[in-house]
């Protein structure tokens, strides 16, 4: 629990690292135009590539249309890993999952 917790604090916390090393690193060289510009083209060529690779993954993942996701359940004492189902066209309704009691 502590290791999600840090991951967390860690991945909320990172931007504000980014900037301050931004800042501690702007106020020491004092860079000119020219040179803020390359990092302001780096910065929109990285935003351009965060968005392609999301797209990206969107459209190849394994979910085929008109189906849900089934989440991982144990069945007869042995754990089956999480998958996708097509929806029953005549009722549609979800498949449902076993449920495990404590």
């Amino acid at each position: 629990m502590i290791r999600i917790i840090l991951f967390n604090l860690i991945l909320f916390s990172l931007p504000f690292i980014m900037l301050s090393l931004w800042l501690w690193w702007f106020r020491r060289t004092r860079p000119d135009q020219a040179e803020m510009k390359i990092w302001a083209y780096a910065s929109v060529a990285g935003f351009a590539f965060m968005l392609a690779g999301l797209l990206f993954f969107r459209t190849v993942s394994d979910a085929p249309t008109g189906s849900v996701y089934v989440p991982p359940n144990v069945e007869n004492g042995e754990l089956v890993p999480g998958h996708f189902e097509a929806l029953d066209t005549f009722n549609e309704q979800p498949p449902e999952t076993s449920k495990v009691t404590p």
